[in-house]
């Protein structure tokens, strides 16, 4: 299983994207969200988006292959797009902003430099880093991700060792 973060900002800080996307993520679903074709059914995705949220808002699991969407789209000036669904979605409570996940000094050696807007493949540790981070915040969700297979009480304990050498 791979991780993604899926970052979505909006020069203009439109919130109506975040707006459909809670929406849907209520249901425990999302489908035809960002992807890249190198998403696979199982990987773990983490959903940050910019202004003016600037936080990651929920977690995911890839449910389908990727996907080519052709446009046109109120979103985006690109015709087509690569898409997938997620299943199931977990929306945070306790969302996970910026400045909280990049001072984690493997995340922001990670982080530093990423592309504005697209999705991400982050490397395990950084990963476990963020995922310890989430869950630490929202145990709800830490109960939904163990039951789910993509935490399992050994990586949470190896996450937590990884934190205190500074990993």
């Amino acid at each position: 299983m791979d991780s993604h973060l899926v970052v979505y900002r909006s020069k203009s800080g439109n919130i109506d994207r975040i707006k459909d996307f809670i929406s849907w993520g209520k249901t425990g679903r999302v489908e035809g969200w960002s992807a890249t074709k190198s998403f696979k059914p199982g990987d773990l995705v983490f959903f940050y988006f910019g202004s003016p949220a600037k936080s990651i808002i929920a977690l995911g699991k890839v449910e389908s292959e990727p996907y080519t969407e052709q446009g046109p789209f109120d979103w985006t000036k690109k015709t087509k797009t690569t898409s997938c669904d997620f299943n199931p979605v977990w929306l945070l409570d306790n969302p996970i902003p910026l400045s909280q996940f990049i001072n984690d000094p493997v995340i922001a050696k990670w982080y530093e430099g990423r592309p504005y807007r697209r999705a991400h493949k982050i490397p395990q540790k950084v990963a476990s880093g963020l995922l310890r981070k989430v869950v630490a915040e929202n145990p709800k969700v830490k109960n939904n991700v163990m039951k789910s297979g993509i935490l399992k009480p050994t990586d949470e304990t190896a996450a937590a060792e990884a934190a205190e050498e500074g990993i």
